[in-house]
């Protein structure tokens, strides 16, 4: 039973970030598997923190989102809906659907790949042009921070934060570094900010599993040991 001075927060976490553009066909002969290799690393990202699994091989289509619960270091319950959408630029014009209503965004880039920090920096810019919430939290994600190919470095990511305001973190859903850290600091942020206005009554959730495309991926329990049913909010393949 949770102690009654525990408090209880419910909100949105969504991801941005867009994949490298496909090498040349002569590259992509010369080494196959960067052919595969096109993603900065958010679905990777989500499924380590909600699941604790590492698949360098799913892929999002549209978007979907999961349900997590966490306890921050104050001890404050938060319910996070984390919606994971789709790098590819063809469904770009669908993310303003995704990061509406949201109370943070994690924008994330490989940091082996200098297209995808320019293209981050993108995300940001459209994010502060479209959202008209100023408490929106900002997060920037340098994922495959494990790799040794590093193009962009640790102070020139803190350094284009620091102009922004924003938290950042080494990442790596592979080694699982950084992520539940991410996502721990992007929360307490969030409730420093709005802690107010999200916190909710125990015994009565708010909200229902809003956002487009349905109904998401109900995984809270599973750090207790509960199984949960699987849906998926919108489409994800495997590739």
């Amino acid at each position: 039973m949770a102690e009654l001075s525990q408090k209880n927060y419910e909100f949105k976490i969504v991801l941005l970030g867009a994949s490298p553009a496909p090498p040349p066909a002569r590259a992509a002969r010369e080494n196959p598997r960067r052919a595969g290799d096109r993603g900065v690393g958010k679905t990777c990202l989500v499924l380590r923190f909600i699941e604790g699994l590492y698949n360098s091989r799913r892929s999002t289509i549209g978007a979907f989102f999961l349900t997590k619960k966490i306890v921050t270091a104050q001890g404050d319950a938060c319910k996070i809906q984390i919606w994971d959408t789709a790098g590819q630029e063809r469904f770009r014009a669908m993310a303003p659907m995704y990061y509406r209503n949201a109370a943070a965004a994690i924008v994330c880039f490989d940091v082996t790949d200098e297209s995808t920090f320019n293209t981050m920096k993108d995300w940001v810019e459209e994010l502060k042009t479209n959202v008209v919430d100023k408490n929106l939290v900002i997060a920037i994600a340098c994922n495959k921070a494990d790799l040794d190919t590093r193009q962009v470095s640790r102070a020139r990511a803190e350094q284009f934060a620091r102009s922004i305001s924003a938290i950042v973190l080494d990442t790596s859903a592979k080694e699982n570094f950084g992520v539940a850290e991410l996502f721990a600091a992007v929360s307490e942020h969030v409730i420093k900010l709005r802690g107010q206005e999200l916190c909710s009554t125990p015994g009565a959730p708010r909200g229902g599993g809003g956002g487009p495309g349905g109904r998401g991926l109900s995984l809270a329990a599973r750090a207790a040991g509960f199984r949960d049913d699987q849906q998926s909010a919108s489409s994800c393949s495997n590739c």
